[in-house]
């Protein structure tokens, strides 16, 4: 797992699977195997926001050049 999510900490990776599982967006199963295991999976309701999420990823793909732009600007002005 750790190769899929880079950078994150477990930490963070874990409160944001609890906020998305609180939200209804993601159901919690314990597999029950050794080792136990567990899996997470979309519900209804996360599955009807995927369309959202992937205008929201078209969007950033077409201006990811405004937004680095935009980013670096905002940390040259954090520096002065």
């Amino acid at each position: 797992m750790n190769s899929c999510v880079g950078s994150v900490t477990l930490k963070v990776l874990a409160q944001t699977l609890l906020k998305l599982k609180r939200s209804g967006l993601i159901m919690r199963q314990i597999i029950i195997r050794s080792p136990t295991g567990v899996e997470f999976c979309s519900t209804h309701l996360g599955f009807a926001l995927a369309p959202t999420i992937r205008g929201l990823l078209r969007w950033a793909a077409v201006h990811v050049v405004e937004i680095e732009k935009a980013q670096a600007r905002y940390d040259d002005a954090g520096r002065k």
